[in-house]
């Protein structure tokens, strides 16, 4: 479904310099001061992202929130999924000391636990509004069935508002004036 592209299968050397460039960028990112300030610029790296790539991180991603609100029973918090899955989102160049290598493993990490994070943050939101558009559903639904019950068992009477508060005027009133302006009678 989702084709990403993967460096080693790569020929295109515009290609891999994009992706590495990325890379560093997204690395650089965790060096701002406020987390905010992070996640905007880590977030503006993956907009740069090929299509295909940025839907199936997207997905992942996805997925991860998933298992980390099971976290009572799979023991997977956000930073254990992290490091389990930051060497094979965030994979340094080939080409990289091994030393460098190792020393991003620590900010691949926070990258995607940052990212999950939020991802969970933005999902319980959502689940937040979908609970209060419920509710006020279920409320609306109430309300209704109670004045279609009152509609039924009770004879309203019709009333015209004046415009006026607290002003109402009858309709048989309101006929008998009309009708005797009008000389009907």
């Amino acid at each position: 479904m989702f084709k990403c592209v993967i460096l080693s299968t790569v020929s295109n050397p515009y290609i891999v310099a994009l992706l590495l460039i990325l890379y560093c960028v997204f690395l650089i990112s965790l060096e701002l001061p406020e987390k905010q300030e992070q996640l905007h610029a880590i977030y503006k790296v993956l907009e740069q992202l090929p299509t295909a790539c940025f839907n199936t991180l997207e997905r992942l991603f996805f997925h991860l929130v998933k298992v980390s609100k099971d976290e009572s029973h799979n023991r997977m918090s956000p930073n254990s999924l992290a490091i389990v899955f930051a060497p094979c989102i965030l994979r340094c160049p080939d080409s990289a000391d091994p030393l460098m290598s190792m020393k991003d493993v620590a900010k691949t990490t926070t990258c995607v636990e940052m990212l999950i994070n939020e991802q969970i943050r933005r999902y319980n939101e959502k689940l937040e509004e979908i609970e209060q558009l419920e509710h006020a559903e279920a409320l609306a639904v109430n309300q209704l069935k109670l004045k279609r019950q009152n509609t039924l068992h009770w004879h309203l009477s019709l009333r015209f508002s004046a415009p006026y508060k607290g002003v109402v005027v009858r309709i048989h009133v309101a006929l008998v004036l009309l009708v005797a302006r009008c000389g009907l009678s």
